[in-house]
């Protein structure tokens, strides 16, 4: 991989607004001489300076590569200005080329003209027009430059409450936007964004960093709200905005906090992800797809507390804003020094200034369940419940399942408990409530989710669409070390690969493999619940809702494993989802039950409860719980 050329200082580019100005200042004088001058013959025998004698004539040192002489006699005062694209590169720090020992850049200026033996005054009256149009043009780009230009010695680098982006690299965005590509390559590089384009109401992807300052904007300050990384995923980054509170105490004024997630989009319809030295880049048809479930998810009230809420969709381009790769760096190191192993994903800056990205804005649902400690039964039982009705509601209206719901793909946010939990008659409405329970269940990661677009009750059409992943990438079923990945592979057995029709079983085997987490990971060091006062029996009963659940998933799942094709290896017999529960499989009288602790072997159904309706999907088991 060619090593990473750093960001160009801010001189470098104050240098280059000082060369465009002398560049202005020339064309001026050479319209004045020419205006002044009594002949055409004249103004075409008199010798002209070029920039490179201009720049020798100055005191001030340029930082520049010197222009390029041609082998014409004579100039025309049409010059026009040549700047290579390794100069807009350089302004992000992505081009092969590199600095070389004084910082000089590669780009180069060069005059492109054309001399003639006649002329007429008429077209040197033209010459010396569009010789002072472009003057007035250079003079705008030279004050654009210049506006955004400090002295060196008030670069500051990133820090834990960076407020504003590094402005070299401004500086370097700013360059870089004088980079015009073709109209026709330009509608052709995009045309792939179509799609995605229209999901997001827009006509064309936005300034990256502008769009990042625009979500950090304050309502209380001039300053920008906190930026910190939170998370990874395989193919995406995902950024926290904390919230920010105004000096009245009006909840209006507050600003909620925001979750981004950051997915870099394949410059082609097909990703093409071998390059190992790049991060993994997105289908803009894969993205598109998860946008308009978490926008079909956020129509339905009924289950907004269960999802997570996406408060708006950015398509962007540029380069990696320097804000977002600060909070990337301060993650990485304080992950080596708690876990000895830096972010597993590669720095995104090596992307580039043409990179697209979809920006994902959604609302902070806390912290992920695999980080959680769990302090009692009834949050475990809350969480469980929470999870299993908002997943149940999407099943039964949209035929939704969400093939992806491991213990990281759902969020956990603390919620002060200001109610106590009802005497319902021995029900467990009360688990539904945060305020009871202390506890709030957020899905989130629509990527390999599956649901139609219209609702099941909805009038039947032949042209009904239904948005899903087609398990196209096979790593996913070759994965080991969590049970997670038995689940892909036992999704591939009951849905036979058909990933288009709906399969509510896969939602009855996350939710087995959720329950499995949550009694015998999570609640692995709590007590059983003892005790006849009200808290105590409360904990009871929650305990009992997790056992009688992963009883009935346990045994739905068996049945629906056995009942697929026999291809993929018998069902029975096979190893318990995770290594803590292997000795649980034994009878009872093997091992018996832990003194003091709960225990991670599951109660058996009694014979009553086994005569009642097979759960084969999310819904059927919220129905047994019930």
């Amino acid at each position: 991989m060619t090593p990473r050329r750093p960001v160009p200082t801010k001189s470098y580019f104050a240098e280059k607004a000082r060369q465009l100005a002398e560049l202005a200042s020339e064309e001026d004088k050479e319209a004045q001489l020419s205006e002044r001058s009594k002949g055409i013959k004249a103004v075409r025998a008199r010798p002209r300076k070029t920039i490179a004698t201009a720049g020798r004539g100055n005191s001030r040192k340029s930082m520049a590569a010197k222009p390029r002489q041609t082998s014409a006699l004579g100039y025309s005062l049409n010059s026009a200005i040549a700047i290579s694209d390794s100069s807009m590169s350089s302004a992000t720090g992505v081009s092969d080329s590199s600095f070389d020992a004084a910082g000089t850049s590669q780009s180069s200026i060069s005059f492109l003209g054309q001399s003639s033996d006649e002329s007429r005054d008429l077209a040197a009256k033209s010459s010396i027009a569009a010789a002072k149009a472009k003057a007035k043009q250079n003079k705008r780009v030279t004050r654009r430059i210049a506006a955004t230009s400090d002295d060196e010695d008030e670069v500051q680098g990133g820090s834990e409450d960076e407020s504003e982006q590094d402005p070299a690299l401004q500086l370097a965005a700013a360059v870089a936007d004088l980079a015009v590509a073709d109209e026709d390559d330009a509608t052709a590089i995009d045309d792939h964004l179509d799609g995605l384009l229209a999901a997001v109401s827009q006509a064309k992807p936005k300034a990256f960093s502008t769009v990042i300052q625009q979500l950090r904007a304050s309502k209380a300050s001039t300053s920008q709200r906190r930026l910190e990384k939170i998370g990874e995923a395989s193919y995406s980054e995902v950024f926290k905005i904390s919230s920010s509170r105004s000096n009245t105490s009006a909840d209006s004024d507050r600003q909620e906090a925001l979750v981004l997630k950051i997915i870099p989009i394949s410059s082609s319809s097909i990703s093409n992800n071998d390059n190992e030295d790049l991060p993994y880049t997105s289908p803009a048809a894969d993205v598109e797809r998860e946008i308009r479930l978490m926008q079909l998810i956020g129509r339905e009230a009924s289950v907004a507390d269960s999802f997570v809420s996406l408060r708006a969709v950015h398509v962007v381009r540029g380069a990696y804003p320097a804000p977002l790769l600060q909070a990337w760096d301060r993650w990485d190191a304080k992950r080596r020094v708690r876990t000895g192993e830096g972010a597993e994903n590669i720095r995104p800056h090596v992307l580039g200034r043409q990179q697209v990205y979809a920006l994902l804005v959604m609302t902070d649902g806390g912290m992920d369940l695999e980080s959680l400690k769990l302090r009692s039964w009834s949050q475990a039982a809350s969480i469980f419940r929470q999870v299993a009705i908002g997943l149940g509601k999407m099943e039964t209206k949209y035929e939704f399942e969400h093939r992806d719901l491991h213990w990281g793909n759902i969020l956990v946010q603390a919620v002060a408990t200001t109610s106590q939990a009802h005497d319902d008659g021995g029900g467990l409405s009360w688990l539904l409530d945060p305020s009871a329970s202390g506890v709030k269940a957020t899905i989130i990661d629509f990527t390999l989710s599956r649901a139609r677009t219209s609702p099941v009750t909805a009038k039947r059409s032949k042209s009904v669409e239904v948005l899903h992943y087609p398990f196209d990438d096979e790593s996913l079923f070759e994965g080991s070390g969590g049970p997670q990945f038995d689940v892909y592979r036992e999704m591939r057995t009951v849905t036979k690969d058909s990933w288009a029709a709906h399969c509510p079983a896969t939602n009855v085997l996350w939710l087995r493999y959720l329950v499995h987490k949550l009694i015998e990971v999570k609640c692995r060091n709590l007590k059983v619940p003892k005790g006849s006062d009200a808290d105590a029996q409360r904990e009871l009963r929650s305990f009992d809702v997790l056992q009688k659940a992963a009883a009935r998933l346990d045994e739905a799942a068996q049945t629906l494993l056995n009942a697929a094709p026999p291809k993929r290896g018998p069902v029975a017999g096979r190893k318990p989802m995770h290594p803590r529960a292997r000795k649980s499989v034994l009878p009872a009288a093997t091992i018996g039950a832990r003194k003091g602790r709960a225990t991670m072997m599951v109660t058996p159904l009694q014979p009553a409860e086994s005569e009642t309706k097979a759960v084969r999907s999310a819904a059927d088991l919220v129905s047994f719980l019930d």
